[in-house]
């Protein structure tokens, strides 16, 4: 099968089946090559549906006034929302698909809307789109930094952290998602706060889940 390799570390991208007893995973099939329709696993991000969540305004996402739309402009009004108490985070999105040549800032906040824009149209007159939000990027940030602190002290499955504003919420990186898992994290954090990306699916007839 492909690889690629570089100063004697060889890597690629293959379906691997077997069984995981929580150390260990040990192969019950031969490993096959990824097919150029296959989803990976655990790499949400890659995979992230970019569209811009708002309605597109009457005549298309135009900018509102191209004198505010420099890179220094750009850098100004993210950091300003950025200390915003109700912020609650921001990514680019792209009407007509990646590469369409079109973006749109997202941002979202908790409450005020219209007052959030009003502030940021001060500073920044490119396509914007505002969305609101159950909880703050302070409050997630508090979630994650527990959750990173956790990863660090070895806890059992988890492998990292990643931040998710396009869902609200707080990425953890697992070797295998459960049920047991996430409602135990939904009762320490609040439901749908901690969502899993698991780095193995299970498949009927095998059993890879966690013991």
């Amino acid at each position: 099968m492909k690889s690629q390799s570089e100063r004697g570390t060889r890597w690629g991208s293959y379906h691997l089946t077997g069984t995981w007893d929580g150390t260990r995973f040990t192969l019950t099939e031969p490993a096959e090559p990824v097919g150029p329709k296959d989803k990976p696993i655990g790499r949400d991000e890659d995979t992230a549906d970019f569209k811009t969540p708002c309605r597109t305004p009457a005549g298309g996402w135009k900018p509102v006034d191209p004198s505010k739309m420099s890179d220094a402009a750009e850098e100004r009004f993210k950091a300003l929302a950025e200390k915003d108490p109700q912020y609650a985070g921001n990514w680019i999105s792209y009407p007509k698909g990646l590469g369409g040549g079109q973006t749109v800032y997202v941002l979202r906040f908790s409450r005020d809307l219209r007052g959030h824009e009003r502030e940021i149209r001060k500073t920044w007159g490119g396509p914007l789109c505002l969305l609101t939000a159950k909880h703050t990027g302070r409050e997630l940030e508090k979630v994650r930094a527990e959750l990173e602190r956790l990863t660090k002290a070895k806890t059992p499955g988890y492998l990292g952290v990643g931040s998710d504003p396009q869902n609200n919420r707080v990425r953890l990186y697992v070797t295998v998602a459960s049920d047991h898992m996430q409602r135990g994290l939904d009762r320490r954090f609040g439901k749908g706060v901690v969502g899993l990306e698991p780095w193995l699916a299970k498949v009927v007839g095998l059993d890879v889940s966690h013991k």
